[in-house]
């Protein structure tokens, strides 16, 4: 939804000298409880966060700081909203066929950075256990009568849940939220955005789910061969065991499903979209019998 107050932001902006040499700014997009600008100055750029929750404020605020990109402000309120400032990366979201060696060392460098700067820090969230996601994707099945969620639960869910791993020992700190839209590319470097969601789990969380979404399996067209292409370059750089991975593929799928489970689709032809969500949950078992070759 398009922030309506934007002329009056510029206006703050200006007389509060928020930023030095300011020229424009311009919304990019928005998420559940924020919106997020593009603040342009006569030498750099800046990504501007307007958030209307103080505890998620403070929250990413700490991580921000901790990274060393938090851009100070000399006011941080703009009416009910709280605001945050770090620097502004230009790119493109990376695909598929961005991934090579040098790619994933570059990666992985980023990777560090972020577990170097926060692998003592309080403001990083606990890890999720599998078991309460499966307790909580049980219980909304149970309130959800659908036909087309029984198919699913019955098809997909109950055969899933008898196939869980435990969680691996090894736990550090993960981004959390290692989505396409949070890689950007340029001139060959890597920048991650977004850092609400780093918290502590398996290391292989983040980065089987990104394979799973870089060869096409949070869609109906997963391409197998192109995630064995993508699983060979990681482990050539990072090698992880054969149950680290599953785990890892295991908790792209659970939580995949609970967002849909929490967020259900009321329109009439939902049972479509449901169907499409069966599809997409039945390529776990492609990659499920990939791994234990």
């Amino acid at each position: 939804m398009k922030f309506e107050c934007a002329t009056e932001l510029k206006s703050f902006i200006k007389q509060h000298n928020l930023f030095a040499g300011f020229t424009d700014m311009n919304e990019i997009y928005s998420g559940g409880s924020s919106y997020n600008f593009c603040v342009e100055t006569t030498n750099k750029k800046y990504l501007l966060k307007l958030i209307n929750d103080e505890k998620r404020f403070t929250h990413l605020k700490n991580i921000l700081q901790n990274l060393g990109i938090l851009y100070p402000l000399s006011q941080q309120n703009y009416n009910n909203f709280f605001m945050l400032a770090l620097p502004y990366y230009d790119g493109r979201k990376i695909n598929s066929h961005d991934i090579d060696a040098k790619m994933i060392e570059n990666f992985y460098a980023e990777y560090e950075k972020l577990q170097n700067a926060l692998q003592y820090s309080d403001d990083v969230l606990e890890a999720q256990k599998l078991v309460d996601l499966v307790n909580e994707t049980d219980k909304l099945f149970a309130a959800n009568n659908d036909f087309c969620l029984a198919v699913i639960r019955k098809l997909f869910w109950q055969r899933f849940k008898a196939q869980l791993m435990d969680e691996p020992a090894q736990k550090s700190v993960l981004h959390g939220d290692l989505t396409i839209n949070n890689i950007l590319l340029k001139n060959g470097n890597i920048f991650l955005l977004d850092y609400e969601a780093v918290r502590y789990g398996a290391p292989t969380e983040d980065v089987a789910g990104l394979l799973l979404q870089l060869s096409g399996f949070r869609s109906l067209y997963g391409n197998l061969r192109e995630f064995i292409r993508l699983y060979g370059l990681f482990n050539a750089h990072h090698s992880y065991s054969e149950s680290e991975w599953l785990y890892g593929v295991q908790m792209f799928y659970v939580n995949l499903l609970l967002r849909r489970l929490r967020n259900p689709d009321k329109k009439r032809r939902g049972w479509r979209k449901r169907l499409c969500l069966l599809m997409i949950l039945c390529g776990y078992w492609r990659i499920k019998n990939f791994l234990q070759k």
